[in-house]
């Protein structure tokens, strides 16, 4: 499902973004 896919990236990215 790429939709779950690119809203797991997104979320991944946000947190990221959070860590730093």
């Amino acid at each position: 499902l790429l939709a779950i896919q690119a809203c797991i990236d997104a979320i991944t990215e946000h947190q990221r973004l959070n860590t730093l």
